[in-house]
């Protein structure tokens, strides 16, 4: 019988005890949602103190402290008590430094599939500022691995099911400490969001986490990092491919920033990706550089696509392009998301593409890519030909642009205008 666990992942069903600081008991099984190929991760969970947050619970050294002031040793063990204790326990440990017996230490957490450190931080409750193609997608995604999702858009014009508010201040304010901040804003709107006179800097506290899932210049990540470490708030640059479709069901993610911010939170990455679909890549600026060059590569690979179908296109053989397409993209060496993105924009807008732009669009990553290129001193030629066609494209729209801005629409959502 086939198994239903992601490709090269299994499973075990886990029972957890959490002593401290928050004392809880969680069930971990993982099943088979319905209508669905893959089994999933579903906690049951009895947390203590949440279970009598009506009554006025008291921390255990809060009552000793209190007890000490009292003079009520109720809870305190006699000096006799005390010796005796250490003196079984002595025992044990004085056999211990000589390794005899011989102690069995579980050397990989592995072993046991379970990550303690990570599984006390795990608190899955984010804001997402920027509710557009991306952020709306990237929450309905967390909604459905069970995080607990606060919105936050000034041009939202729509009922989500998940609480949205008019301000920065307010969405902050209903966030728990340490708060995790996604931003899925144009990369020019960061800066304003983070640094602006009703920033987002101006309500978060020391511990909070600012991720930016926009494509930033990297430079400017690394600047945003400084500053905001300066404040005790953390910050990654994460990099996302896959569009609005990869957004609501798996995406690939590039991170970058500190390694303790990305134990601390993998969590999150491991529900936003796909399996196997994320990888931390190193300091702060590191995941937008990545990215950077993930969409330099992809100008060129788009542009060599609409070179050979407007070839094809104009030769006397009147092919059928859609076909052409869909064979490329059943085995080929060329197989790939973009053929079968623009087999889906020849069977929705036709192969004369009539309705769609000859000019087509570009946001920066491109131009980034080549002017670092240039720093670098290293040369980039097709990718630099590909950012100049669409420069020159405003001014000398044609049937290539088509096929490029055809693409971003099907990627992207992008308008075909």
């Amino acid at each position: 019988m086939p198994c239903f666990c992601p490709e090269n992942k299994h499973f075990k069903n886990i029972l957890h005890y959490l002593i401290q600081p928050n004392e809880k008991i969680s069930l971990s099984l993982f099943v088979k949602k319905p209508n669905s190929e893959l089994i999933e991760e579903k906690d049951f969970i009895f947390d203590y103190r949440k279970s009598f947050e009506s009554e006025e619970f008291q921390d255990a050294y809060e009552k000793l402290l209190l007890d000490i002031i009292l003079g009520n040793q109720t809870l305190f063990v006699s000096t006799e008590e005390l010796l005796s204790s250490w003196k079984f326990i002595d025992s044990i440990l004085k056999i211990w430094r000589k390794n005899k017996p011989e102690l069995l230490i579980y050397k990989d957490k592995e072993i046991l599939n379970i990550d303690f450190e990570s599984k006390k931080v795990q608190k899955k409750e984010i804001g997402i500022i920027g509710l557009g193609k991306m952020g709306k997608n990237i929450a309905l995604n967390l909604l459905n691995h069970n995080w607990k999702v606060f919105g936050y858009d000034k041009n939202i014009n729509e009922e989500l099911n998940f609480k949205t508010f008019n301000n920065l201040k307010d969405l902050t304010l209903n966030l728990n400490s340490p708060r995790i901040i996604l931003l899925s804003v144009p990369h020019q709107s960061v800066s304003e969001v983070i640094w602006g006179k009703d920033g987002l800097v101006n309500y978060l506290t020391k511990g909070d986490i600012v991720l930016d899932f926009g494509n930033s210049f990297y430079e400017n990540s690394v600047e945003n990092y400084k500053k905001l470490k300066k404040l005790g708030i953390k910050f990654m640059d994460i990099g996302i491919s896959g569009g609005p479709s990869g957004a609501r069901h798996g995406a690939s993610l590039m991170l970058g920033g500190d390694k303790k911010v990305f134990e601390e939170i993998k969590y999150l990455f491991e529900d936003l990706a796909l399996p196997g679909g994320y990888a931390y890549f190193g300091k702060a600026g590191s995941g937008h550089f990545v990215k950077m060059v993930h969409n330099g590569i992809e100008y060129g690979i788009m542009q060599a696509i609409a070179e050979g179908f407007n070839l094809m296109k104009n030769a006397d053989f009147k092919f059928d392009l859609q076909k052409i397409a869909e064979i490329y993209n059943n085995g080929s060496v060329i197989e790939s998301k973009l053929i079968e993105w623009l087999r889906k924009a020849y069977e929705k807008y036709g192969e004369n593409l009539e309705e769609v732009s000859g000019s087509p669009g570009y946001s920066g990553e491109g131009e980034w890519t080549v002017l670092t290129g240039k720093k670098f001193k290293l040369q980039v030629p097709v990718i630099s030909k590909s950012f100049e066609f669409r420069v020159k494209s405003k001014k000398n729209p044609n049937y290539i642009g088509k096929i490029i801005q055809a693409l971003r629409n099907q990627f992207g959502g992008h308008n075909i205008k």
